[in-house]
């Protein structure tokens, strides 16, 4: 975990993760705001599913917009780890 302190409210943040010459694409977050009568707009979500994410291009879509304010996963990221050798479960 990062902590940066100082951001002014409502302001885009730009930020990358990595280290070394490995790096992610450029990401953004928008600060929250200082009204006293706002209330975020939130979506939360969790095991969509591989095949059947029918409403994940709404969501998308909606992200990509600015119309979410707040979009928390609530788990099951992972499918195919039957696939997959992970010698430190073992």
């Amino acid at each position: 975990m990062i902590r940066r302190h100082g951001f002014k409210r409502k302001q885009f943040v730009d930020y990358r993760c990595g280290s070394k010459g490995k790096w992610s694409d450029l990401y953004s977050f928008k600060t929250l705001t200082a009204d006293t009568d706002w209330s975020p707009k939130m979506v939360v979500i969790g095991d969509m599913g591989f095949e059947n994410a029918m409403s994940f291009g709404a969501i998308k879509s909606e992200v990509a917009t600015g119309e979410v304010d707040v979009l928390m996963h609530n788990g099951d990221l992972a499918y195919n780890l039957a696939s997959v050798s992970f010698s430190a479960c073992k």
